[in-house]
């Protein structure tokens, strides 16, 4: 029989978990569907999924809405232009489903004013307090009106949203498969694996590993992210790294790009790290756990679904630096525990996070959605 074609709107213009999320679902689903992306123009994204397999890749110039008179002037004309591409992407690919992967892209919704019956569902992978609350429910309240399905990563987040009769939650699953089979030598790390965004936790994470750092003089910070090539994204890397100075580290923190290998991290580090102030859910803590490091969160989020408390990592309140200074010290002097804390964390997530639990429920809605 032949596949439903599945068209992804994916609105990043760099490797985000919400990026890896729907590729790794979509890988999960390439039995049922054939899945065609579509991305900004000059998104790295690019990469990423053509080594995962999808060649089948558009990109259109989409815009952010940003806070300033030219990005206001341009957005509506741009999207209303990029609507109508959109349909004629769809007509020429016979997509019989578009999946918009964030709340914030009105494409499909736009289109729909062109002539567009192709139907749609929308993920929301942001909680409403990234955003002004009027227009986060203003986006919210089109989709729910347009789109058949609106599907939200968390039970956390499913709680702060208005509840709606499409409203549904399906948790974003484990990577595809393991890659490195051999065992690596863990090293004397304690990983930040995120791209350099204000509020991600950067800065918390510095000031907590000061705290100790002359303790350990053989334990480094690691941070591996990107700036996704924005500009407040590079003055937020700098005021990190002046705060290393300051602070007397910066010969025990170590500054590392986005790396497509991220198994290798997480199986070399000693401990994740991810002190953010606001998940909706959080790859790195499940992708953490997966590949059998312990991770210690705030209580953002997403994060409290994902981390068995006590067993598998450590949760600490927001802005709480004795704890995440207590929880640290504790695994970085006891060895057996952060063994075991892997150990558990991997069992944890692959029950909790199978297929049949995430990727396979997003099938369900796919299915509902065109038949």
């Amino acid at each position: 029989m032949k596949k439903k074609r599945i068209l992804i709107i994916e609105n990043s213009m760099d490797v985000t978990g919400a990026l890896k999320s729907i590729a790794q679902a979509s890988l999960a689903m390439r039995d049922d569907f054939e899945f065609i992306f579509l991305l900004p123009r000059r998104s790295k994204c690019n990469y990423y999924l053509e080594t995962h397999g999808f060649n089948a890749i558009y990109e259109l110039p989409m815009r952010e809405l940003r806070k300033n008179v030219v990005s206001l002037l341009l957005y509506l004309p741009v999207l209303a232009v990029n609507a109508i591409r959109l349909k004629g992407i769809l007509r020429k690919e016979r997509i019989e489903l578009v999946h918009n992967n964030d709340l914030y892209n009105l494409l499909p919704v736009v289109a729909r004013f062109f002539g567009n019956t192709v139907p749609y569902i929308v993920h929301i992978r942001f909680l409403p307090n990234k955003f002004p609350r009027k227009l986060f429910l203003g986006w919210l309240k089109l989709h729910y009106k347009f789109a058949l399905y609106v599907v939200c990563v968390s039970n956390y987040l499913f709680t702060l949203l208005p509840q709606h009769r499409k409203l549904r939650m399906i948790y974003d699953g484990l990577p595809f498969k393991e890659n490195h089979s051999h065992q690596f030598r863990k090293l004397n790390c304690l990983l930040y694996l995120s791209n350099f965004i204000q509020g991600k936790g950067q800065d918390l994470a510095i000031e907590v590993f000061s705290e100790i750092a002359f303790l350990y003089p053989d334990w480094k910070l690691r941070f591996v992210g990107g700036d996704m090539g924005l500009k407040k994204n590079k003055i937020y890397k700098n005021r990190l790294m002046k705060m290393c100075r300051q602070k007397g580290i910066m010969n025990q923190v170590e500054w590392y790009e986005f790396t497509n290998d991220v198994e290798a991290e997480y199986k070399t580090a000693a401990i994740t790290l991810n002190f953010s102030d606001s998940e909706s859910f959080s790859l790195t803590c499940l992708e953490a756990q997966f590949f059998g490091c312990p991770v210690i969160a705030t209580k953002s989020g997403g994060p409290s679904e994902i981390i068995n408390d006590g067993v598998t990592g450590f949760l600490v309140p927001l802005g709480d630096i004795n704890k995440a200074v207590r929880s640290i010290e504790y695994l970085i002097i006891n060895e057996k525990a952060r063994s075991d804390f892997g150990i558990a964390g991997k069992k944890w997530v692959s029950t909790k996070f199978n297929t049949e639990n995430t990727s396979f429920q997003l099938r369900e809605v796919y299915y509902d959605s065109i038949l």
